[in-house]
């Protein structure tokens, strides 16, 4: 689990830092709902699946794992799914942003890094599989019941009757997207997926946010099984009324407060996120193949972004310190690593 420092940036682009109650809050939230999301269902008898670097490549058609349902493929393909399901509490990382990384104009919406809470079901169970997740939700989000949202065509009868059956006061949005909104690839040809979405309303914007999906998965035209999908980020950031995603992280860097430098410090914080993840898993920045030339170009967006916003080597060295003592056991050894990096980029 990962910890740091942050400033808050308000609507009107003032800035105020976040006082260390609401980090600590924030960090706190966050391992409470993962360690809810086991406990719950493994009260109900689902196996846990062991988590894996991102780096891993156990699954050869993504570069890092960006979906939990990377590691859960093998349940599909060698259909061995346990009777009462699996879960998995997986790290992942998805690299798209980067390519936008420099420019002042960019704002990220979501970071590279991210935790997901994953499940995979029987699709015989899927009136239980609903209820649990809907409990779970109830009882661990902890927001109003009116702020959460299933979100689902009307065409998907089953997932239409699935989210009727909710016994809570989570509102019904139907047919608010386009249809391949309710469509979903895990990556494997022969299996397709429908899905409804979890959101949260954002009682500061007034909009939903998606947090997760409930999919049924179709196997040459045979239902096949559930897949279940929440992200922790977006829930503790509507929970705690954070300002970006990546406040859940807090990464204590001072910038000034125009729109350019407050876009370059997002970007920052998560080149700094990110390249502190694939280091810790002893990947080393280089041109050898692909995911090495990716953390070396986080690398080097971490220092082209520094320079722009007028940091110093030292106060770029003390914001990473203080994250990486707070967040790996070799605080010292990758802090070095990474400077060290930062300076060859």
């Amino acid at each position: 689990m990962q910890l740091f420092f942050t400033l808050k940036i308000s609507k009107n682009n003032s800035m105020a830092i976040i006082d260390e109650k609401t980090r600590i809050k924030s960090f706190n939230d966050t391992i409470g709902l993962t360690n809810s999301f086991k406990e719950h269902f493994i009260a109900l008898g689902c196996l846990v699946e062991n988590s894996v670097n991102v780096s891993s490549g156990i699954d050869p058609s993504v570069r890092f794992i960006g979906s939990h349902i990377s590691v859960l493929k093998k349940y599909l393909t060698e259909k061995i799914i346990p009777p009462r399901g699996v879960i998995i509490v997986q790290n992942c990382v998805r690299t798209r942003n980067i390519n936008y990384y420099g420019d002042g104009s960019f704002m990220p919406k979501w970071g590279s890094s991210f935790v997901s809470l994953g499940g995979l079901f029987l699709y015989v169970e899927i009136e239980d599989v609903g209820k649990e997740v809907f409990k779970f939700l109830k009882k661990n989000l902890m927001v109003e019941e009116r702020q959460i949202y299933l979100r689902v065509s009307s065409q998907d009868k089953d997932l239409l009757q699935v989210c009727v059956s909710n016994p809570y006061g989570f509102k019904i949005e139907v047919n608010g997207n386009q249809e391949n909104y309710y469509r979903h690839s895990i990556g494997l040809n022969e299996f397709v997926g429908r899905n409804f979405n979890f959101a949260l309303l954002n009682k500061e914007s007034g909009s939903l946010e998606d947090i997760g999906n409930f999919i049924i998965l179709e196997c040459k035209g045979v239902y096949h099984s559930i897949e279940v999908a929440l992200g922790t980020s977006t829930i503790i950031k509507i929970r705690n009324s954070l300002e970006h995603i990546l406040d859940c992280y807090p990464l204590l860097i001072n910038t000034s407060n125009d729109l350019h430098s407050l876009n370059l410090k997002r970007q920052l914080e998560d080149c700094i996120i990110t390249a502190s993840l694939l280091l810790s898993e002893n990947l080393t920045p280089s041109n050898k193949d692909n995911k090495t030339r990716i953390l070396k170009k986080y690398i080097s967006k971490l220092k082209s972004i520094s320079v722009d916003l007028n940091l110093s080597k030292e106060q770029l060295t003390s914001s990473i310190f203080d994250y990486e003592k707070l967040n790996y056991s070799a605080t010292k050894p990758l802090f070095e690593y990474l400077m060290q990096q930062y300076d060859k980029a």
